[in-house]
């Protein structure tokens, strides 16, 4: 029960924000990852959570348990979602990864859900809602 109100308690502090991001990464056709800036924080233990045929959109570290170990927030997004994704018929799901960091630096999955993350054209004409995960307190 205790840890069931830890992780509810994290899903308060995230939110998606207008304008502010943090790092992003990206996997290409190989699955290799493309930004060098993120290279170091995604080890082998975070991309075994990223499913076949999706990519890393943008992720986030903080202590959010607080059990002095770093953990992530990871938002992932369909390869292809901009031409696969229809808001009304079958919009493309963007899952949100919370992976709790180890005392080994490695990661588990904490939990996931499908549906706190707009799809690519839940906008309308506005575009992709999606700007960037914010950790608030």
């Amino acid at each position: 029960m205790k840890k069931a109100v830890i992780i509810l308690s994290v899903f308060s502090f995230i939110t998606i924000s207008c304008g502010q991001s943090s790092r992003k990464a990206t996997k290409d056709n190989a699955g290799v990852l493309t930004n060098t800036e993120t290279k170091d924080a995604f080890q082998s233990s975070i991309i075994q959570f990223v499913p076949e045929s999706y990519s890393v959109l943008d992720t986030t570290s903080d202590d959010l348990n607080l059990d002095q170990y770093m953990d992530m927030i990871v938002v992932l997004k369909k390869n292809g979602e901009d031409t696969t994704s229809n808001v009304i018929d079958h919009p493309e799901k963007r899952p949100l990864l919370i992976l709790s960091g180890q005392s080994d630096n490695t990661y588990t999955l904490a939990r996931r859900n499908d549906n706190v993350v707009y799809c690519v054209d839940c906008g309308g004409m506005m575009g992709d809602p999606f700007t960037g995960i914010v950790l608030s307190t």
